[in-house]
């Protein structure tokens, strides 16, 4: 029998620029952004199962070791042909967070200076002058 090949460079998901989301039954869970769907999923998976990856504890990975790992499944919601910069990627991946309210998204993707400073001030009793 011969051996797979390491690397599959048909892969459609290879180096692919997208919006994911992720789904239990039909919840939407988690919505994540990458330039790499294939190796962005592997590492899904290895913070789902590795103890020693700083994510390991997320709700997120929790939920998902609590159910078959084929139980989650991963939708590609959005494919970007052109390559675009990392703030407009993560504006559009919060403008998903926003309209689907996943449940396991803990951070924002994106947050504009003036967000951020109104939401620094509040979380630290802090005042910008």
């Amino acid at each position: 029998m011969p051996r797979p090949k390491k690397y599959d460079y048909e892969n459609p998901f290879r180096n692919t620029q997208c919006i994911y989301g992720v789904y239990y039954l039909d919840t939407c869970v988690y919505i994540g952004s990458t330039n790499d769907m294939r190796s962005r999923y592997g590492a899904h998976v290895t913070s789902r199962h590795n103890p020693n990856r700083k994510d390991y504890n997320y709700p997120f990975y929790q939920d998902w070791r609590d159910v078959e790992l084929n139980d989650f499944k991963f939708k590609i919601l959005d494919v970007f042909t052109e390559i675009l910069d990392k703030p407009a990627l993560e504006k559009i991946e919060q403008s998903y967070i926003d309209s689907l309210k996943p449940l396991c998204n803990e951070y924002n993707a994106y947050t504009d200076t003036v967000e951020y400073q109104k939401q620094y001030k509040e979380q630290n009793n802090f005042f910008f002058f």
